[in-house]
Protein backbone atom coordinates (compact mmCIF):
# COMPACT_ATOMS: atom_id res chain seq x y z
CA UNK A 1 0.00 0.00 0.00
CA UNK A 2 1.27 3.45 -0.85
CA UNK A 3 1.93 5.84 2.00
CA UNK A 4 -0.03 9.12 1.63
CA UNK A 5 2.20 12.16 1.23
CA UNK A 6 1.68 15.69 2.46
CA UNK A 7 2.48 17.12 -0.98
CA UNK A 8 -0.44 16.01 -3.14
CA UNK A 9 1.23 17.29 -6.29
CA UNK A 10 3.44 14.20 -6.56
CA UNK A 11 2.12 11.64 -9.05
CA UNK A 12 1.59 8.79 -6.58
CA UNK A 13 -0.03 10.79 -3.79
CA UNK A 14 -3.28 9.38 -2.44
CA UNK A 15 -6.28 11.63 -1.89
CA UNK A 16 -9.71 11.63 -0.32
CA UNK A 17 -11.32 13.53 -3.20
CA UNK A 18 -10.14 13.46 -6.79
CA UNK A 19 -11.04 16.26 -9.19
CA UNK A 20 -11.15 14.39 -12.49
CA UNK A 21 -11.23 15.95 -15.94
CA UNK A 22 -12.48 13.63 -18.69
CA UNK A 23 -11.22 15.91 -21.43
CA UNK A 24 -13.17 17.42 -24.30
CA UNK A 25 -14.62 15.35 -27.12
CA UNK A 26 -16.00 12.20 -25.56
CA UNK A 27 -15.85 9.65 -22.75
CA UNK A 28 -13.06 7.81 -24.56
CA UNK A 29 -10.82 10.89 -24.13
CA UNK A 30 -10.29 10.12 -20.45
CA UNK A 31 -6.73 9.28 -19.50
CA UNK A 32 -5.49 5.98 -18.14
CA UNK A 33 -4.83 7.77 -14.85
CA UNK A 34 -8.43 9.00 -14.69
CA UNK A 35 -9.77 5.53 -15.50
CA UNK A 36 -7.65 3.86 -12.82
CA UNK A 37 -8.66 6.38 -10.16
CA UNK A 38 -12.36 6.12 -11.00
CA UNK A 39 -12.07 2.33 -10.82
CA UNK A 40 -10.99 2.65 -7.17
CA UNK A 41 -13.63 5.20 -6.13
CA UNK A 42 -16.55 4.40 -3.86
CA UNK A 43 -18.59 7.39 -5.05
CA UNK A 44 -18.52 9.40 -8.27
CA UNK A 45 -20.33 12.72 -8.63
CA UNK A 46 -20.26 14.02 -12.19
CA UNK A 47 -21.37 16.98 -14.26
CA UNK A 48 -21.06 15.40 -17.70
CA UNK A 49 -23.12 13.90 -20.50
CA UNK A 50 -21.83 10.39 -19.69
CA UNK A 51 -24.03 9.13 -16.86
CA UNK A 52 -24.73 5.79 -18.58
CA UNK A 53 -21.07 5.22 -19.49
CA UNK A 54 -19.82 6.03 -16.00
CA UNK A 55 -22.34 3.65 -14.42
CA UNK A 56 -21.44 0.91 -16.92
CA UNK A 57 -17.68 1.19 -16.45
CA UNK A 58 -17.29 1.74 -12.70
CA UNK A 59 -18.56 0.01 -9.57
CA UNK A 60 -18.99 3.19 -7.50
CA UNK A 61 -22.27 4.76 -6.49
CA UNK A 62 -22.87 7.46 -9.11
CA UNK A 63 -24.65 10.80 -8.73
CA UNK A 64 -25.49 12.95 -11.75
CA UNK A 65 -24.94 16.58 -10.72
CA UNK A 66 -27.05 17.70 -13.67
CA UNK A 67 -29.95 17.57 -11.22
CA UNK A 68 -28.36 20.41 -9.24
CA UNK A 69 -27.25 22.27 -12.37
CA UNK A 70 -30.78 22.28 -13.79
CA UNK A 71 -32.27 23.56 -10.55
CA UNK A 72 -31.01 27.14 -10.78
CA UNK A 73 -29.56 29.65 -13.22
CA UNK A 74 -27.41 31.23 -10.49
CA UNK A 75 -23.86 29.86 -10.99
CA UNK A 76 -22.73 30.74 -7.45
CA UNK A 77 -25.61 28.80 -5.93
CA UNK A 78 -25.15 25.81 -8.26
CA UNK A 79 -21.42 25.47 -7.61
CA UNK A 80 -21.91 25.85 -3.87
CA UNK A 81 -24.50 23.06 -3.94
CA UNK A 82 -22.11 20.86 -5.91
CA UNK A 83 -19.32 21.51 -3.39
CA UNK A 84 -21.61 20.61 -0.50
CA UNK A 85 -22.76 17.44 -2.28
CA UNK A 86 -19.17 16.26 -2.76
CA UNK A 87 -18.22 17.02 0.85
CA UNK A 88 -21.31 15.13 2.07
CA UNK A 89 -20.30 12.18 -0.10
CA UNK A 90 -16.83 12.27 1.46
CA UNK A 91 -18.39 12.00 4.92
CA UNK A 92 -20.77 9.21 3.99
CA UNK A 93 -18.79 7.09 1.51
CA UNK A 94 -15.12 7.40 2.47
CA UNK A 95 -15.08 3.95 4.07
CA UNK A 96 -15.76 2.54 0.59
CA UNK A 97 -12.89 4.39 -1.12
CA UNK A 98 -12.05 7.80 -2.53
CA UNK A 99 -14.63 10.27 -3.87
CA UNK A 100 -14.43 11.77 -7.36
CA UNK A 101 -15.86 14.95 -8.82
CA UNK A 102 -15.87 14.39 -12.59
CA UNK A 103 -16.30 17.11 -15.22
CA UNK A 104 -15.71 17.71 -18.93
CA UNK A 105 -12.36 19.17 -19.92
CA UNK A 106 -9.96 20.22 -17.20
CA UNK A 107 -11.31 20.17 -13.61
CA UNK A 108 -9.79 23.57 -12.77
CA UNK A 109 -11.09 25.40 -15.83
CA UNK A 110 -14.19 27.41 -14.91
CA UNK A 111 -15.31 24.90 -12.27
CA UNK A 112 -15.68 26.92 -9.07
CA UNK A 113 -16.45 23.82 -7.00
CA UNK A 114 -13.01 22.41 -7.74
CA UNK A 115 -11.33 25.53 -6.38
CA UNK A 116 -13.58 25.52 -3.32
CA UNK A 117 -12.67 21.89 -2.60
CA UNK A 118 -8.95 22.59 -3.00
CA UNK A 119 -9.23 25.15 -0.20
CA UNK A 120 -10.46 22.52 2.28
CA UNK A 121 -7.40 22.06 4.50
CA UNK A 122 -8.82 19.01 6.30
CA UNK A 123 -9.45 17.00 3.12
CA UNK A 124 -6.78 15.65 0.80
CA UNK A 125 -7.73 16.76 -2.71
CA UNK A 126 -5.88 15.95 -5.92
CA UNK A 127 -6.36 17.24 -9.46
CA UNK A 128 -6.42 14.75 -12.34
CA UNK A 129 -6.06 16.87 -15.52
CA UNK A 130 -7.96 16.37 -18.74
CA UNK A 131 -7.58 17.93 -22.17
CA UNK A 132 -8.98 21.44 -22.29
CA UNK A 133 -11.08 23.25 -24.87
CA UNK A 134 -7.86 25.01 -25.93
CA UNK A 135 -6.37 21.68 -27.02
CA UNK A 136 -9.53 20.95 -29.01
CA UNK A 137 -9.56 24.39 -30.63
CA UNK A 138 -5.96 24.04 -31.84
CA UNK A 139 -6.95 20.92 -33.74
CA UNK A 140 -10.36 22.07 -34.95
CA UNK A 141 -9.22 25.46 -36.26
CA UNK A 142 -5.69 24.39 -37.25
CA UNK A 143 -4.20 27.75 -36.32
CA UNK A 144 -0.83 28.12 -34.61
CA UNK A 145 -0.93 28.83 -30.90
CA UNK A 146 2.43 27.35 -29.97
CA UNK A 147 4.26 30.63 -30.63
CA UNK A 148 1.87 32.71 -28.57
CA UNK A 149 -1.78 32.84 -27.52
CA UNK A 150 -3.88 35.04 -25.27
CA UNK A 151 -6.71 33.41 -23.30
CA UNK A 152 -9.29 35.29 -21.23
CA UNK A 153 -12.79 34.78 -19.91
CA UNK A 154 -14.84 37.07 -22.15
CA UNK A 155 -16.41 39.26 -19.46
CA UNK A 156 -13.07 39.73 -17.66
CA UNK A 157 -11.42 40.72 -20.95
CA UNK A 158 -14.05 43.40 -21.53
CA UNK A 159 -14.45 44.66 -17.96
CA UNK A 160 -10.68 44.99 -17.39
CA UNK A 161 -10.17 46.81 -20.69
CA UNK A 162 -7.41 44.40 -21.73
CA UNK A 163 -5.59 45.34 -24.94
CA UNK A 164 -4.49 42.23 -26.86
CA UNK A 165 -1.43 41.80 -29.05
CA UNK A 166 -3.07 41.51 -32.47
CA UNK A 167 -0.16 39.47 -33.84
CA UNK A 168 -1.21 36.39 -31.88
CA UNK A 169 -4.54 34.57 -31.50
CA UNK A 170 -6.99 35.76 -28.85
CA UNK A 171 -9.28 33.18 -27.24
CA UNK A 172 -12.31 34.41 -25.28
CA UNK A 173 -13.95 31.61 -23.31
CA UNK A 174 -17.56 31.84 -22.15
CA UNK A 175 -18.18 34.23 -25.03
CA UNK A 176 -21.80 33.10 -25.29
CA UNK A 177 -22.36 34.07 -21.64
CA UNK A 178 -20.88 37.56 -21.99
CA UNK A 179 -22.67 40.19 -19.88
CA UNK A 180 -24.93 37.60 -18.28
CA UNK A 181 -25.00 36.46 -14.66
CA UNK A 182 -26.99 33.32 -15.50
CA UNK A 183 -25.91 29.82 -16.47
CA UNK A 184 -28.43 29.90 -19.30
CA UNK A 185 -28.63 33.44 -20.73
CA UNK A 186 -31.90 34.60 -22.21
CA UNK A 187 -33.22 37.68 -23.97
CA UNK A 188 -31.77 39.73 -26.83
CA UNK A 189 -28.36 38.18 -27.51
CA UNK A 190 -27.37 40.81 -30.09
CA UNK A 191 -27.95 43.70 -27.68
CA UNK A 192 -26.12 41.89 -24.88
CA UNK A 193 -23.14 41.23 -27.13
CA UNK A 194 -22.98 44.68 -28.74
CA UNK A 195 -20.40 46.23 -26.34
CA UNK A 196 -18.01 43.33 -26.87
CA UNK A 197 -18.47 43.29 -30.64
CA UNK A 198 -17.86 47.03 -30.91
CA UNK A 199 -14.74 46.80 -28.74
CA UNK A 200 -13.24 44.01 -30.81
CA UNK A 201 -13.99 45.90 -33.99
CA UNK A 202 -12.13 48.91 -32.57
CA UNK A 203 -9.07 46.77 -31.71
CA UNK A 204 -8.66 44.74 -34.92
CA UNK A 205 -8.46 45.40 -38.64
CA UNK A 206 -11.87 44.89 -40.32
CA UNK A 207 -10.57 41.98 -42.42
CA UNK A 208 -8.99 40.10 -39.51
CA UNK A 209 -10.74 36.74 -39.12
CA UNK A 210 -12.67 35.58 -36.06
CA UNK A 211 -14.28 32.21 -35.36
CA UNK A 212 -17.12 31.24 -33.06
CA UNK A 213 -16.49 27.65 -32.02
CA UNK A 214 -18.48 25.21 -29.91
CA UNK A 215 -16.21 22.29 -29.09
CA UNK A 216 -17.76 18.79 -29.05
CA UNK A 217 -18.31 17.20 -25.65
CA UNK A 218 -19.29 13.79 -27.08
CA UNK A 219 -17.54 11.56 -29.56
CA UNK A 220 -20.47 11.65 -32.00
CA UNK A 221 -20.40 15.45 -32.33
CA UNK A 222 -18.59 17.65 -34.81
CA UNK A 223 -17.23 21.05 -33.75
CA UNK A 224 -19.55 23.90 -34.72
CA UNK A 225 -17.43 26.63 -36.29
CA UNK A 226 -18.49 29.89 -37.92
CA UNK A 227 -15.73 32.16 -39.24
CA UNK A 228 -16.14 35.74 -40.46
CA UNK A 229 -14.06 38.91 -40.75
CA UNK A 230 -14.23 41.04 -37.60
CA UNK A 231 -16.30 43.63 -39.47
CA UNK A 232 -19.10 41.04 -39.82
CA UNK A 233 -18.96 39.67 -36.26
CA UNK A 234 -22.29 41.25 -35.26
CA UNK A 235 -24.04 39.15 -37.92
CA UNK A 236 -23.26 35.82 -36.21
CA UNK A 237 -23.42 36.52 -32.46
CA UNK A 238 -27.19 35.99 -32.35
CA UNK A 239 -26.54 32.25 -32.66
CA UNK A 240 -23.89 32.15 -29.91
CA UNK A 241 -24.51 29.09 -27.72
CA UNK A 242 -23.74 29.75 -24.01
CA UNK A 243 -20.71 27.46 -24.20
CA UNK A 244 -19.23 28.95 -27.35
CA UNK A 245 -15.73 30.45 -27.46
CA UNK A 246 -14.50 33.22 -29.74
CA UNK A 247 -11.11 32.98 -31.40
CA UNK A 248 -9.68 36.05 -33.14
CA UNK A 249 -7.00 34.77 -35.49
CA UNK A 250 -3.56 36.32 -35.20
CA UNK A 251 -1.72 38.22 -37.90
CA UNK A 252 1.40 36.06 -37.63
CA UNK A 253 1.71 33.39 -40.33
Amino acid sequence: MRVPREDLRVPDAEADIYLVGLGIGGFERRTVEAHNILSDCGFIAHLTAFDDAIRANYQADVYDLGIINAGSDDPSFVYQQITEAVIAAHRNYRIFGPIALVVHGHPLWLVSSSWELLEKTDIRVKVVPGTTFIDQIIGDLAIRMDRGVQVYEASIFHEEGITPDTRYPLVLSQFGEFASSKLRPSGDTVSRMRPMVERLQSLYRPEQMASLILSPWRGDMEPRVTSVPIRDLSAIVSSAHPGVSLVVHGEEK
